[in-house]
């Protein structure tokens, strides 16, 4: 689980693998959409280190051909 919070008191550390906490505070409008590329890297680093390309995964086939 990742965790990203204006404050470190709002994370469970008991239960998140990477917590990434800022001094500012985190405005509603725009909470989540910013940080989206927090887990989009950390998943692109575990496919990398499984040895996994994921712009080609495997078992799948494309819906529309170019």
């Amino acid at each position: 689980m990742i965790a990203f919070a204006d404050r470190a008191k709002a994370v469970p550390h008991d239960i998140v693998d990477l917590a990434i906490t800022t001094e500012r505070p985190l405005d509603a409008a725009v909470r989540g959409i910013p940080f989206i590329f927090i887990p989009q890297i950390a998943a692109l680093a575990n496919a990398e280190r499984h040895g996994i390309n994921p712009d080609q995964p495997n078992g799948l086939v494309a819906w529309v051909k170019l």
